[in-house]
């Protein structure tokens, strides 16, 4: 059984020459791993503006949102990392509806790292949903 053209060695080629050729596809396929689901975050982010804002030219402003954590110090320090915006409300369940071990984090888009954040957080394994903050 042949490898094929590609990924067969030529003779005399070493481990660094097959180590080039499949570190490419070991990576495509972790990123495949890295991405975060769609899914957990729950509000649209295409009339999101680079600069984070949204809104008529007069009257830009940032998006809001909120999501629930585990009630740890460590988890919330994580978060915060994550997105310099986030700040705990252990008072309030939010629209999102935190149990009583969670922690009801709330966030904005009003920087510039903010859809990295927002991707970022989607991607650890106990958020389960990032959704549109309304205050009332």
């Amino acid at each position: 059984m042949t490898v094929g053209p590609i990924l067969e060695p030529r003779r005399g080629a070493g481990r660094a020459a097959m180590a080039a050729l499949c570190v490419p596809l070991l990576l495509g396929a972790c990123s495949s791993l890295l991405k975060p689901d769609e899914e957990v975050i729950g509000f649209d982010l295409a009339g999101i503006g680079a600069d984070g804002l949204e809104g008529p030219p007069d009257g830009r402003r940032a998006v809001d949102y909120e999501f629930c954590v585990p009630s740890r110090a460590s988890y919330v320090r994580e978060v915060q990392i994550i997105d310099p915006t986030a700040q705990p409300y252990s008072e309030s369940r939010g629209r999102v509806r935190c149990t009583a071990k969670e922690t009801l984090m709330v966030g904005n888009t009003h920087h510039v790292l903010w859809r990295e954040s927002l991707e970022r957080l989607a991607a650890l394994r106990y958020v389960k949903r990032i959704e549109r903050s309304v205050h009332e």
